[in-house]
């Protein structure tokens, strides 16, 4: 069952189709910059509490 026109159903489809490949294009252009020029700027660290010194006891 479908509601409005053939025009709404056809871009509703276009749109649905150029969602996926834009996420593909973002995350390739994220793992050239990570794995190509070693740039590991965007990735966030995990802050470190004052409690995690990491020493043996």
């Amino acid at each position: 069952m479908r509601y409005g026109t053939q025009l709404d159903e056809d871009q509703s489809q276009l749109l649905f189709n150029l969602f996926f490949p834009g996420f593909g294009l973002i995350i390739s252009g994220i793992l050239i910059k990570i794995y190509a020029l070693n740039d590991y700027s965007d990735i966030g660290s995990k802050p470190n509490p004052p409690w995690n010194h990491r020493w043996d006891p």
